[in-house]
Formats: C-alpha cells, structure tokens, sequence
C-alpha cells in the first residue's frame, strides 16, 4: 500500500459486518485467501453493478507494481474482509493522526 501505508505502520480500523457497504476506494483489512495471511489493500469497483452486488470485490494496492492484489489472487470473498481502516496512528516518523478518508 506505499506510499498510502508503509511496512509496519500501525492503523486504526473498524471491524465491519458484512452488511455494511463499501465505498470506492475505502482502504479494507482482510485475510489472504491461501494462508489467512492479513493484508490491506483499497477496495476498487470494477463495474456500477458491483456496486450493488459485493459479495466478492476487486481490491488493489497502492504500489501497483508490487502489490500481492486482485490482478493476482482474483475477486476477495466479502466473508474475508475483517474492517475497513480510518487512521494511520504510527509511522516511521513517530505520531502521525492522518485520516485516510
């Protein structure tokens, strides 16, 4: 997710229901589908009908030419997403208190 979010950067996120919807480019924590690895990454609609229908969603990371993401691991299940992220509350500079959306 660089520059957006950098390893070991530590984040404040809200758990979600799966009822809950997502919006273009909400950054979302989720499980990694083979190994239940977490990742996080920005959710990006790939049709206006995935706009109603978000059973499985398209999420990218920031760094696109290195990014473990949809292009590779394919739609994410909505059972996988675990919260969406509001704050970046540490990083690599100490305090940060920066509101991603």
């Amino acid at each position: 997710m660089a520059p957006t979010l950098m390893p070991n950067d530590i984040v404040v996120a809200e758990v979600i229901s799966s009822n809950v919807r997502l919006h273009k480019n909400d950054v979302v924590v989720f499980t990694y589908p083979e190994s239940n690895k977490v990742l996080i990454k920005r959710y990006v609609p790939l049709m206006q009908t995935d706009a109603d229908d978000q059973s499985s969603l398209f999420l990218l990371g920031d760094n696109l030419a290195n990014s473990l993401d949809s292009r590779l691991l394919g739609a994410i299940s909505r059972d996988r997403i675990i919260g969406k992220v509001h704050w970046v509350l540490l990083n690599e500079n100490g305090l940060a208190f920066e509101k991603l959306f």
